[in-house]
């Protein structure tokens, strides 16, 4: 509508709070069909976005808003039965609802209602026509309303185009509320109040009413772009040789320091969002592959308020869906088959989320039929994925990587919910990419679990930097156990892993020189074996396979496999070696590096187009020097190593 496009964003924030609201109670009413509040919520939810609607001009949605409003009205007077049928059509109008929404935040205009308005109009007799007229036989009981409020001038709230709607109220007919003369202090602004001003004491300054705004997620983003050029820019400072020489500037520079970490941490609280934000679609997820299926299934969440960076959020829905679907259709049994397990026929699907040690945790878990490890092995040696001589010695810790692997699937049947392979592997890829991990834990005939680790923020972390020849790399701290200096000989060799003893246990050893092929650790005067091992690495496109004795010693001693003992001298490693240790869950991973320069807080940026494939790096972050550290991945190199 002419005049209203100011208010579009606020419209539809709300919009979308009412299609969820409305999805909300539409999946409880369905269990409980009787309950008179939850029906009075549903009526008062379709007459709020109805009015909405028609102060917009979003005829369409307004309509459908209005069928759904008297269906309720005429449910709540006894004059309406409830449905299954009922129920299912409501959902799909709730669908539609949200299409039209999205269309209009897009700029391509509100989509078709009309047969979803037939629908339940022919499902449930009901006669209304548009959205201005209607026959209610009790009174609609009010609900704050933003865009209404927005809307207040003089005696009048726009609530709808036709007066015959609400008799002892007066409103305005689609013409005259184009030319509606909004005040100016909530025309300026996309926020109304959330309090419900009495239109002859209102005020044009309505400043202290305001306790919340909102504010997109871009102007956020903006801010905290800004604050990393701070960042950087203090860093620069602070190593400047003229303020390190000026007591008096240091103590500025230091102030500065404050302010600036106190900035940075009251955007980066901004960012964080409950995680319920990536799971409101899932009990309308349950409810559908659940009805497809067969089954009965409950939902329980638990930690909805558990806040996390919202660019983790926006990342995690897809996964949840494929768990989801994939914990209903092949976790879960048949009610029959339940029953005879001694299984209540309801299953069970749990979501819960916590943080724990600066890390952000989510459990999925049903108490389904489990997954037989065996039964999955067996079935990557028919594929050929695997031969039947190497998964033959395989713990089932080992076997758990077979689970989301593309293309092999713990299933059965394919179906067209899940059963092809795909999901769970999306799943792990996505939550990697977050630089997080899965695990799973099951149990025949008890259920299966699946744990999600990720980080709180992407935005900012705490790194270790280390030297990797002549290039400066960044290690997330928060699974760094400590560093520790070796020798040559603490090297030892189990299988092809090099292995170093640490706490009476072995470590395997990660030579991050060699992972990058940056070549340190090779003495200068030695051009034979540097020649041999960069005509190995061209060759084969990568670095060689084997143990440090492989690859530090001169070829022709490896054909011979030489005794580690006797090849001591030949090896080209300098005395001492830094070795930074880290711990991923119950195991830990030993990294060879140069040498550790220093551990601060950095920004995190995401890595360019020709390096997203790559899982060695999660990341960069830009050093006070101007120059760029790659942010060292540990699930991508843990899982090229145990492959090589």
């Amino acid at each position: 509508m002419e005049g209203m496009e100011q208010f579009k964003d606020l419209w539809v924030q709300t919009a979308r709070e009412r299609v969820q609201t409305l999805g909300d109670l539409l999946l409880k009413l369905e269990k409980s069909s009787d309950d008179k509040e939850l029906i009075d919520e549903l009526m008062r939810a379709g007459h709020s976005l109805k009015g909405e609607s028609g102060a917009m001009g979003f005829q369409e949605i307004a309509t459908l808003a209005h069928v759904i409003e008297d269906l309720f009205t005429g449910i709540g007077n006894g004059n309406i039965k409830m449905t299954p049928e009922i129920i299912s059509e409501l959902l799909a109008a709730v669908d539609r609802i949200s299409e039209g929404v999205d269309n209009v935040e897009s700029g391509a205009g509100e989509c078709n209602c009309q047969e979803s308005v037939e629908n339940l109009k022919k499902l449930t007799g009901l006669k209304t026509e548009g959205f201005g007229k209607t026959d209610k036989s009790q009174e609609v009981v009010e609900e704050s309303n933003p865009i209404a409020e927005v809307m207040e001038s003089k005696d009048n709230i726009v609530e709808n185009t036709d007066a015959s709607l609400r008799p002892a109220d007066p409103v305005k007919n689609e013409s005259e509320l184009a030319k509606e003369e909004v005040p100016q202090a909530l025309a300026d602004s996309p926020q109304a109040s959330s309090a419900t001003m009495d239109a002859s004491t209102a005020k044009v300054d309505t400043a202290k009413q305001v306790s919340t705004v909102t504010l997109k997620i871009e102007k956020l983003d903006q801010l905290l772009s800004a604050n990393e050029e701070l960042v950087l820019l203090k860093m620069k400072l602070r190593n400047n040789q003229i303020v390190q020489n000026n007591t008096e500037l240091k103590a500025e520079i230091h102030q500065l320091d404050r302010l600036v970490t106190d900035m940075q941490f009251h955007l980066m609280q901004a960012r964080l969002f409950p995680i319920s934000l990536a799971l409101h679609t899932l009990p309308r997820l349950v409810r559908d592959t659940a009805l497809k299926t067969g089954k009965q299934v409950r939902l329980d969440l638990e930690g909805e308020d558990t806040t996390v960076d919202r660019t983790i959020i926006d990342h995690l829905t897809e996964p949840f869906v494929h768990m989801i679907r994939n914990s209903v259709d092949h976790g879960l049994e048949l009610p029959e088959e339940r029953k005879k397990q001694g299984k209540p026929e309801e299953g069970v699907i749990k979501l819960k989320a916590y943080t724990k040690e600066n890390k952000f945790y989510c459990e999925v878990s049903d108490d389904g039929r489990g997954v037989e490890w065996d039964i999955l092995a067996r079935k990557a040696v028919q594929e050929g994925k695997f031969t039947k001589e190497e998964v033959q010695d395989w713990s089932d810790k080992d076997k758990e990587q077979l689970l989301f692997m593309d293309g092999l699937s713990a299933s059965q049947e394919v179906t067209d919910i899940s059963g092809r392979g795909v999901g769970l592997g999306a799943v792990r890829e996505a939550i990697k990419k977050l630089g997080g991990n899965v695990s799973v834990l099951t149990e025949v005939g008890k259920g299966t679990t699946f744990t999600l680790r990720l980080p709180m923020t992407l935005a900012i972390m705490q790194a270790l930097l280390v030297r990797i020849g002549d290039q400066t790399f960044a290690m997330p701290s928060h699974e760094i156990a400590r560093s520790i200096q070796i020798q040559e000989n603490d090297i030892k060799s189990s299988g092809n892993m090099p292995m170093i003893v640490v706490d009476k246990g072995y470590v395997p050893l990660i030579n991050l020189i060699d992972k990058f092929g940056l070549g340190s650790g090779i003495k200068k005067d030695d051009d034979t074996l540097k020649k041999d091992l960069v005509t190995k690495i061209n060759n084969s496109g990568e670095l060689p396979t084997g143990t440090l004795t492989d690859l530090f010693n001169n070829g022709e001693e490896t054909k011979n496999n030489v005794d580690s003992n006797e090849s001591n001298d030949s090896r080209i490693m300098t005395s001492y070696k830094t070795v930074v240790l880290i711990r991923r869950d119950e195991d830990m991973v030993g990294c060879l590096v140069d040498k550790i320069v220093a551990e601060e807080e950095i920004l995190v940026k995401p890595l360019g187009p020709l390096l997203k494939q790559t899982t060695y790096f999660s990341g960069v972050t830009i050093l006070a020097d101007g120059s760029a550290a790659p942010i060292i991945n540990y699930e991508g190199m843990k899982w090229k190593q145990s492959h090589n």
